[in-house]
């Protein structure tokens, strides 16, 4: 199905949080049954649809839109999860960045919508060096530091979990990137249309 950008309501930040389509030429009524009941707002049907798919706990691609759906929810700690699940099966099956890059994006910015700042740039970081040529994950990259900093320096930081790497320590490379953004994009917001491309999801 087509899959529409959705703007996260309340932040400056743009999100991939869509439903995607199948990974292989099987049975699949129960995810057709799951992106029509998404794409009507109906997210509980679509949630018992995805679930009872075959391979629903395995197939990255029903795990991709079981996850945007809690999300829909605001079931925020199972969608945070159920990301994760998709993009270790993506790996799992040698899948294109495009799923991995996605799901990242989306915990990104749930994270941010949590006040979770430096985890979020942690997930933006990954997301971005999956696909270099995602502008929307350059700008919510560069409005996560952002924040961090700011919470950092205000010492009114929100989060629990201390990231891998701290946002004050990151690479040249990052800092380059930045500063692209700021001459290039400065205060200006674009649609994300660097979502999920990948050829092996499909439409059904």
């Amino acid at each position: 199905m087509a899959r529409n950008v959705l703007a996260v309501v309340g932040i400056a930040l743009v999100s991939v949080i869509t439903v995607a389509g199948c990974t292989a030429a099987r049975p699949v009524v129960p995810v057709l049954r799951g992106n029509l009941a998404y794409s009507r707002g109906d997210f509980q049907s679509a949630l018992v649809h995805y679930l009872s798919a075959d391979d629903a706990a395995s197939d990255p691609w029903v795990l991709f839109n079981t996850a945007n759906v809690y999300y829909a929810l605001g079931e925020q700690e199972a969608a945070l999860e159920t990301w994760d699940a998709a993009r270790i099966a993506a790996n799992a099956v040698d899948l294109s960045p495009a799923l991995v890059h996605a799901a990242s994006f989306n915990r990104g910015v749930l994270l941010f919508e949590r006040g979770q700042f430096a985890s979020s740039y942690d997930e933006f970081r990954y997301a971005l060096s999956l696909v270099p040529a995602s502008m929307s994950t350059k700008i919510n990259l560069e409005l996560a530091l952002d924040r961090s900093r700011s919470s950092e320096s205000s010492g009114s930081s929100s989060e629990s979990d201390e990231p891998a790497d701290t946002p004050g320590e990151e690479d040249t490379s990052t800092l380059r990137i930045l500063e692209y953004v700021r001459r290039q994009e400065a205060n200006q917001w674009i649609p994300n249309t660097d979502d999920v491309q990948d050829g092996s999801a499909r439409d059904w």
